[in-house]
This record gives C-alpha cells, sequence and structure tokens, in this order.
C-alpha cells in the first residue's frame, strides 16, 4: 500500500511539472493574447504587442508595444516601448495567482495630447477606471475576480530612459520633448493576494499619467517662455526699426 501512495505522489508531482513546463512554453503565447485582448477591452484603445519571448527559466522579452489613443484624439499612439524585459516565478504559473518578479519597460515613447475636451491619458484612465468599477458598480475587474480568471501580483515594476512628446490638438501638431522621471511600483496586487488586470492597469497607468503630466506641464513652461522670448525679440527689432 506504501508503494503505491509513494507511487501516486511521484505521478502526481511528474503531472505537476509538466503542466508547468506546458505554461512556461506557451507563457509568450499567453501573454501576447492577453496584452491584446484585454488591453483594448479595459483601454478602449488599440494594444498590440509584436512579440513575446520568454524561456524556460521565466525570463523574458516583450517586443513592440503600442497603446494607442482614444476616439476624439488625433496623435496616432499615446505610448510605444521596442523593449520590456520581464521574470516570471514559473512555478506559479500552474496556480490562480501568477506571480511576475520583475518588469522593466525601457526608453518608452510617450506622446502627451492635450485638447479642448481635456487629454488623452486622463481618458485613458477614465475608462482603465470604469472597467474597475462602473459608478459604483462591479466592473470588468470584479467579473473577473469573480469569474475565478488568472489573477496578477508585481514585484517589480520600473519604467525608466522614457520620453515625453506634447501634442497640442489646436496647434496642429507635436511640441518639444522631455524626459519621463524614472517609475518604480512595487507588489502591485500583494494586498488582494493578486490583482485583476484591469487593477494592474488602473495601478501602473494612474502612477504612469502623474508623471507624465509632470513632464508635459514642463515642456509648455519651457514652450511659452521660448514665446515670450521672441515676442520679446521681435518687439525689440521694430522698435529699433523706428529708432526708439
Amino acid at each position: 500500500m506504501k508503494k503505491w501512495i509513494l507511487a501516486g505522489i511521484a505521478l502526481l508531482v511528474a503531472a505537476v511539472a509538466a503542466l508547468v513546463i506546458v505554461a512556461v512554453m506557451n507563457i509568450g503565447a499567453i501573454i501576447k493574447k492577453a496584452v491584446e485582448t484585454i488591453g483594448p477591452r479595459i483601454t478602449k484603445t488599440e494594444v498590440r504587442l509584436a512579440e513575446a519571448d520568454v524561456s524556460m527559466s521565466g525570463e523574458g522579452v516583450l517586443k513592440g508595444l503600442v497603446l494607442g489613443n482614444p476616439a476624439g484624439f488625433k496623435s496616432k499612439t499615446a505610448f510605444e516601448v521596442d523593449e520590456i524585459s520581464i521574470k516570471v516565478d514559473k512555478g506559479s504559473l500552474a496556480t490562480d495567482t501568477i506571480v511576475i518578479e520583475r518588469i522593466v519597460v525601457l526608453a518608452p515613447k510617450v506622446t502627451y495630447e492635450k485638447s479642448a475636451s481635456g487629454d488623452n491619458f486622463q481618458a485613458i484612465l477614465n475608462n482603465i477606471k470604469k472597467a474597475t468599477s462602473d459608478n459604483g458598480k462591479p466592473g470588468e475587474a470584479a467579473k473577473d475576480r469573480e469569474s475565478g480568471g488568472k489573477k496578477l501580483i508585481i514585484r517589480d515594476l520600473i519604467i525608466k530612459d522614457g520620453r515625453v512628446n506634447l501634442a497640442v490638438t489646436a496647434l496642429g501638431g507635436e511640441m518639444a520633448g522631455a524626459s519621463l522621471p524614472e517609475i518604480r511600483l512595487k507588489d502591485i496586487g500583494e494586498d488582494k493576494k493578486g490583482a485583476t488586470p484591469a487593477e494592474v492597469f488602473e495601478k501602473v497607468f494612474a502612477a504612469l499619467h502623474k508623471d507624465v503630466l509632470t513632464s508635459a506641464t514642463s515642456i509648455a513652461g519651457d514652450a511659452g517662455k521660448a514665446v515670450e522670448q521672441g515676442l520679446d525679440t521681435v518687439t525689440g527689432k521694430v522698435k529699433g526699426l523706428f529708432g526708439n
């Protein structure tokens, strides 16, 4: 009897190990599909991921992530990044909560567009918040939580070496850019023992929106000073022509 029990335990361990291996082998495809299906549902924008390559060690690279703009904005994209490095706790892949040890978003290009009706990042953030709570009613996040879908915990998320370009609809294009401050978030979803994709999106995007707005305000201020200096120069030259 003891031998049968040991054999059963060995088979169970082997089955779990096989499940983990299959999950790791397919995690790239799973990530790409999740990004391109869940992303648009939450943000109400186009979301594309060119490639997701994750090795058996759980480390990998996501390439060509593009986040579009909501309706009413003219810029092609709100957020683009060529490379994101990722490390997944492969042992968590067979559980209900996937643990991501580290995400590093390297050198993203952000376009902050301001129009008479508001800005693109606030519009996207509003869509994400609606996904988590629709006027006090359960949103997409609550539905995902109730449906028993996979949850996420992100130990360390870093966005660094980013660049923000300011686009003002009334002026018809982009203005000069500025650096995006490094953003670092820790233990996302830990307090809930796993967050839904919508909840993760809201946490990350709220932090991103805050620093993007700071950078955009800096750009606008510098541009305003440049315009004032230009006007002063022109005024001085005009006065000079008339001997004043």
